[in-house]
């Protein structure tokens, strides 16, 4: 269990390895702007498998290599829920070469606050090789480009049942059930991302 820190200016926040961690309501950043190398959140650098992921912030990291977390190394079975990555490059990068059909990330109730105006992309998710993933109930808040991005790139040999999510100013992505307007957060400029009882 992992919970409660505070962490700024460093290289990688949190590198597991191994089996069954609890990261939680943990704050990361801000880093060091003018620092050229790859900094992540939470990157896999050998197996990790059954993680929470749960009330973290992701705050003003802004490297040119940053992501929210990066799996790879056959890392599998993630719950990512109820984070929020506010005024950073953000990115999910979620790779499993050789998990065949056992990758298994959960992704739901996060959200996604002013990213674009510190990185100019087209996707915050990026699956490669990575299957039986899901996605619900996100918001995205500008932050990606619009028009024109997506949330999600999903990648060769890579599958994801996204659907129920939010984007306001995000570009659009293909689900069944989404809405596209302004979430109305209570007061997003203090970062306190409740929701009005007026939200759609």
């Amino acid at each position: 269990l992992i919970e409660n820190n505070r962490m700024s200016r460093v290289g990688d926040f949190f590198l597991p390895g191994g089996d069954r961690y609890v990261f939680r309501n943990n704050i990361l950043g801000p880093s060091d702007i003018a620092n050229a190398i790859h900094i992540d959140g939470i990157q896999s650098n050998s197996p990790a498998s059954y993680l929470l992921i749960e009330g973290n912030k992701s705050a003003d990291n802004n490297t040119s290599d940053n992501h929210f977390f990066l799996t790879s190394m056959n890392s599998n079975n993630w719950i990512v829920r109820q984070n929020h990555s506010v005024r950073s490059k953000g990115g999910q990068a979620w790779r499993c070469g050789g998990c065949g059909t056992n990758s298994m990330y959960a992704h739901y109730n996060n959200t996604w606050y002013n990213n674009v105006d510190y990185y100019f992309g087209w996707n915050q998710i990026g699956l490669s090789t990575a299957i039986n993933n899901l996605s619900r109930n996100n918001i995205w808040y500008r932050a990606v480009r619009n028009p024109g991005g997506d949330p999600y790139y999903i990648g060769p040999g890579s599958t994801m049942d996204k659907d129920y999510d939010l984007l306001y100013q995000s570009g659009d992505t293909t689900m069944t059930h989404k809405l596209l307007s302004d979430p109305l957060f209570t007061n997003a400029i203090a970062d306190d991302f409740s929701l009005q009882s007026t939200s759609p």
